[in-house]
């Protein structure tokens, strides 16, 4: 879950989040719903730490406008950093499995790391899957497009990374700008057909 910031503490989970992100914006726009952070260290089931997720700055917003769907992601801020990387993770993981990947490479190489969940993946809603492949393209958009207008990140500046299934969102962000400083792809998949063609 996100706790927002403030005197009155709320949870945001995947029950409220409805509600919570009920605002206006347009197709590709995410916005803070306040200052957030990643709270317990079983988000969403997963094996993340309280140490993992402390640095975590979480945001909150809308995609595809009033009948669309929340999109959650946060950002692990390095004071002074060159770079930022949007962190596309692979399927079978979320955010909260993602943050401390995303810390150590803080850390390492003394970058900002976004990272997000996919529709349908830990707190955002939509739909996953091949059912859910445009919402997933317009959500990367829709990162690749809050890390320009709310954080005011470069386009030479922003670094894609991709793991796995992860490796299509961050091409297509690659796609959409190409004055970014990287595109780097991690266990990528060469061709679709051959992720769902059986094997011998």
């Amino acid at each position: 879950t996100f706790t927002l910031r403030g005197s009155n503490p709320v949870q945001v989970t995947s029950e409220n989040r409805e509600e919570l992100a009920r605002r206006p914006a347009n197709r590709y726009t995410l916005r803070y719903l306040e200052n957030c952070e990643l709270k317990e260290a079983d988000y969403n089931g997963g094996a993340s730490t309280p140490e993992q997720l402390r640095d975590l700055e979480g945001f909150l917003g809308r995609v595809g406008g009033d009948g669309g769907w929340v999109l959650a992601g946060g950002i692990i801020r390095v004071p002074g950093s060159r770079h930022t990387v949007i962190y596309s993770h692979a399927n079978s993981v979320d955010m909260g499995h993602t943050a401390g990947a995303g810390g150590e490479m803080a850390n390492r190489l003394g970058v900002s790391v976004m990272v997000w969940d996919y529709p349908g993946y830990g707190l955002s809603s939509g739909r996953r899957g091949v059912d859910g492949e445009a919402e997933f393209y317009q959500s990367a958009e829709a990162m690749l497009a809050f890390s320009r207008t709310e954080l005011g990140v470069e386009a030479a500046s922003l670094v894609f990374f991709g793991f796995s299934l992860g490796s299509a969102a961050a091409a297509h962000m690659a796609l959409r700008e190409p004055l970014a400083a990287a595109l780097v792809l991690a266990g990528a998949f060469v061709s679709v057909l051959n992720v769902v063609r059986p094997r011998p």
